[in-house]
């Protein structure tokens, strides 16, 4: 028998030999468990093949602590020859490799024969009451805090006329991140956005925040000041006008001036011959300054609307919540 990965093309081979193995309940959705262990990172579903057909399976997981199976099935046209021993020896070396030392399953109590099994490959009985508890998605999002902000709407044409700031009295480099590094930007994205509830990027996991940020069409710029970085500036170039996305500062620069200095960096960048308009929006989660600042450095309110949305400060973001900048209605 081949041990594998299983994949999307495997879901109604898997859901067929569970069906066989007696393992679906009505209160389990297979369909929705496959779905979620495959886009889990700290998950998978390995399967057994010979000539190809799925013909034993494990679900592995790992909180941190200790590994996890569910789903253990050998097709019963095919027990007495060992499969189970192989496919539990896979989720086991699953889990050591992972760097888990003990791996746990649960056995319904009345399943006295597969409970044999589990005895018979070394496991042993963990005086334990289980628990569990149903969460209704619907229900906890209507307990979710709710606030309403108001959000305003700016942009920049080409043809305004802009205000340079005085020369620094110390230079202050700005320079495009080409190729950001994930951990950086989730240092600065924390240090700059958190007073201000930034977080849709903190719910991102490392290989979606990669992707995005590595598209051709945004641009991530740091200003430096005293050798360390002292803010943030992220466009989005489209083919009518440029997006600022992000603009923030550290905490230790706000208030010395820096801002103006970034900003007309910011906008020399967005302005590249041809750039007719550059966008942005902010709203009441941002600094109370940020609204004039924006239109003292040539922006134009164009709308406002109000938005309801779940307090970012009780959904779990780190380290705080909702973005200050909110997508176009």
């Amino acid at each position: 028998m081949k041990v594998r990965s299983a994949g999307t093309a495997d879901t109604v081979s898997l859901i067929a030999l569970w069906q066989r193995c007696d393992l679906i309940r009505h209160w389990n959705d297979p369909r929705l468990d496959i779905a979620r262990t495959t886009a889990a990172r700290d998950a998978d579903i390995l399967v057994g093949t010979i000539d190809d057909r799925i013909v034993a399976s494990a679900m592995v997981g790992h909180d941190g602590h200790r590994g996890w199976a569910y789903y253990v099935a050998v097709d019963p046209d095919c027990r007495g020859r060992g499969l189970g021993r192989q496919i539990m020896a896979a989720a086991e070396d699953w889990a050591f490799n992972r760097g888990m030392p003990k791996v746990q399953l649960m056995v319904r109590a009345d399943n006295d024969a597969v409970a044999a099994f589990y005895r018979s490959v070394g496991y042993e009985d963990n005086p334990s009451v289980v628990l569990n508890k149903w969460q209704d998605p619907d229900a906890r999002a209507s307990k979710r805090p709710r606030l309403t902000i108001t959000v305003t709407y700016l942009e920049m044409a080409a043809t305004v006329m802009r205000k340079q700031p005085p020369h620094p009295a110390e230079p202050l480099p700005f320079l495009r991140v080409r190729q950001p590094d994930v951990g950086f930007y989730r240092f600065l994205y924390r240090r700059i956005g958190a007073p201000w509830c930034w977080y849709e990027r903190s719910l991102m996991s490392d290989a979606e925040l990669a992707a995005l940020l590595s598209e051709p069409e945004r641009e991530v710029y740091v200003m430096y000041g005293d050798g360390a970085p002292a803010g943030l500036a992220e466009l989005h170039r489209r083919p009518d006008q440029v997006e600022l996305s992000y603009f923030g500062l550290d905490p230790a620069w706000i208030g010395r001036g820096v801002g103006r200095h970034l900003m007309a960096a910011t906008l020399d960048a967005a302005f590249l011959p041809g750039t007719p308009l550059v966008t942005t929006n902010t709203c009441t989660l941002d600094h109370p300054r940020a609204l004039a600042f924006y239109q003292r450095s040539g922006f134009t309110a164009v709308g406002q609307a109000s938005a309801e949305i779940d307090d970012p400060r009780a959904i779990g973001a780190a380290p705080a919540g909702a973005s200050a900048h909110m997508p176009r209605a």
